[in-house]
């Protein structure tokens, strides 16, 4: 089997590329959670069909940059662990 000899600065591009990859699919990841909890903010105060037993609890606006925040940090200790791993 033939081995590709790659040098440096190759391998240190091709880690960024990764890295870059993992961050975005996290910021998707943090965009996704964002328009969740809107949706389930707007269902809950456009809806009062239902009963207080069938209600559920999200947060309000106020809590949303607190759960960026906390979705950014997890995305952030991930792509630590991932270049860890890509370092050896």
């Amino acid at each position: 089997m033939p081995v590709k000899m790659i040098g440096l600065a190759e391998l240190e591009t091709d880690m960024a590329e990764i890295i870059n990859r993992a961050l975005t699919d996290c910021q998707t990841l943090t965009d996704d959670i964002r328009t969740v909890i809107q949706k389930e903010i707007e269902r809950k105060t456009n809806s009062h069909s239902y009963s207080d037993s069938q209600m559920i609890t999200v947060p309000d606006d106020s809590m949303l940059p607190r759960l960026e925040a906390l979705a950014i940090l997890e995305a952030e200790k991930f792509a630590d662990a991932l270049a860890k791993e890509l370092d050896g």
